[in-house]
């Protein structure tokens, strides 16, 4: 059976092949899906896409006024709409932070990325069982 690429579809026949996502990918096809350069070191991901470190954390520009604002304002006064912003997985309000972390494919704030039980902030490791973080000391 041939296992296809997840980002041209067709068969994988190289020697190796990427795991990028739970998806398997030719080499060539890891890129970027703003700018299309090819990511062979680290990605970011949104939405099941992925990105280089420089789009990801791009500003969203708005089509009227260009405005780059962390607001839920526009420049030309036009409201972000709930489906124009990225919700944070832990307390689900909106992430207006020029960072932000991808934590099991979920989107955070940085201080939102806590344990379960104890509640202290996972900064460095962080392990899960049930879609939801743990410590290590908690999570064993």
């Amino acid at each position: 059976m041939l296992i296809s690429c997840a980002g041209c579809e067709k068969p994988i026949l190289d020697k190796f092949l990427l795991n990028v996502l739970e998806r398997t990918w030719h080499a060539d096809c890891v890129r970027c899906y703003d700018c299309h350069h090819t990511l062979s070191d680290k990605c970011f991901s949104r939405e099941g896409k992925l990105f280089c470190r420089n789009d990801f954390f791009r500003p969203v520009f708005h089509r009227n006024c260009g405005s780059t604002e962390n607001s839920l304002w526009y420049g030309c006064g036009v409201g972000l709409s709930s489906s124009m912003l990225i919700s944070c997985a832990g307390c689900e309000k909106p992430i207006l932070d020029k960072f932000l972390l991808n934590v099991l494919e979920r989107t955070w704030h940085a201080d939102c990325v806590r344990c379960y039980d104890c509640h202290h902030t996972l900064s460095d490791k962080c392990f899960s069982r049930e879609g939801k973080l743990f410590c290590r000391n908690d999570f064993f």
